[in-house]
């Protein structure tokens, strides 16, 4: 009984704090007026990111080889992409949630990690390998030129 009392009492505080942690975030204009301003810069980024892959697919190079991946045994490490992916998004969301006042701060993290992986995507276009399997890269929304990543 005296558990159930402790995480009803737990629950009530951790109620309690992230009720004055929106009540601080939504006084404060700065602060609403900055997530804004990152979600702007996030959604610029998405779009210079977009046109990068565009030009990386017109301007594909030739393949190159690996000696590393060349000689390693290819893995499915598909749940892993798509399940990590996930488990990010979701991590990322909660942070949000939990602590209204790093939203800003996470938004242009993740709109700065954009920016830089679409100037290194324009710069290192590289072209499919010879022997690749052919992807229907129009229903997946991916790009041809972009294999540096």
């Amino acid at each position: 009984m005296e558990n159930v009392i402790y995480i009803f009492q737990h629950l009530f505080l951790n109620i309690f704090i992230l009720r004055q942690a929106y009540k601080t975030f939504f006084k404060n204009y700065s602060l609403i007026l900055s997530t804004l301003l990152a979600l702007l810069f996030l959604m610029l980024s998405l779009f210079v990111n977009s046109r990068a892959g565009k030009y990386a697919d017109e301007k594909g190079l030739n393949p190159v080889t690996d000696i590393v991946l060349s000689n390693t045994r290819v893995y499915n490490v598909e749940d892993f992409f798509v399940y990590g992916m996930i488990a990010f998004f979701v991590f990322i969301c909660v942070r949000c949630v939990r602590y209204p006042g790093q939203t800003p701060y996470i938004i242009k993290s993740i709109a700065v990690f954009v920016l830089v992986r679409s100037i290194f995507v324009s710069l290192t276009h590289l072209g499919p390998f010879p022997t690749h399997v052919m992807i229907d890269n129009d229903s997946l929304g991916r790009f041809i030129g972009n294999f540096n990543f």
